[in-house]
């Protein structure tokens, strides 16, 4: 219930907040245990994050897809956007993909008249939809783009995690090489590697020192 009837300014707060105290949280070490890790059940902290962007996206889309009429629908998720455009406001990345995982789940793919409503309330919501596929969809490239723009002028973005298992999964298959039979190490992949663990000690630094 507190995401219908709390205002979006305290949902806010509460939420960065958390947001920030868990980032802070992530030690180094657990970036490179993704590379022996095959899912995230593997790694604490990482575990700890995944449950709990399971659950908020859960509760989230079972919020409004019970609700009882189409009106009341429409205004959550006209809700959910102003969440969006707040979070976006706020660089917190972490909590903006969790309310994108739920205006993009495929349960509200069934809800035309609530869409078609919220449009009548809101005629930007499609646009603004869009803007929101585009950042994340479908590999985050325009999300590394913002956040590399967000390092470079020092910004305290909270950074969506997904991102960084998302990548060091695809790297690990690349990082090492056999050759005459000897297993060696690719130095360009384990530069970008260091890459990635760079800019999260930053965005650490950048959320301690604003905090």
């Amino acid at each position: 219930e507190e995401l219908i009837k709390k205002p979006i300014a305290d949902i806010i707060q509460d939420l960065n907040d958390y947001d920030r105290r868990l980032f802070l949280e992530l030690p180094i070490v657990e970036v490179f245990n993704l590379l022996h890790q095959d899912t995230s059940a593997e790694n604490a902290y990482f575990k700890k994050y995944q449950e709990r962007f399971n659950q908020l996206t859960y509760y989230g889309i079972s919020i409004l897809i019970f609700q009882n009429s189409i009106t009341e629908r429409a205004k959550i998720l006209i809700k959910y956007f102003g969440i969006c455009k707040q979070f976006l406001s706020f660089k917190n990345y972490i909590s903006l993909m969790i309310f994108y995982s739920i205006i993009s789940s495929a349960s509200l793919d069934f809800l035309g008249r609530t869409w078609a409503r919220a449009e009548e309330m809101n005629s930007r919501i499609i646009e603004e939809f869009k803007f929101y596929k585009d950042l994340f969809e479908p590999t985050y490239s325009n999300l590394r783009k913002k956040l590399k723009s967000d390092e470079n002028y020092k910004f305290s973005a909270i950074p969506c995690l997904n991102i960084y298992q998302r990548t060091i999964w695809k790297l690990k298959s690349a990082l090492f090489f056999n050759k005459d039979g000897k297993r060696f190490v690719s130095i360009d992949k384990l530069k970008y590697l260091e890459g990635i663990c760079t800019q999260i000690e930053n965005f650490q630094q950048f959320n301690s020192s604003n905090s």
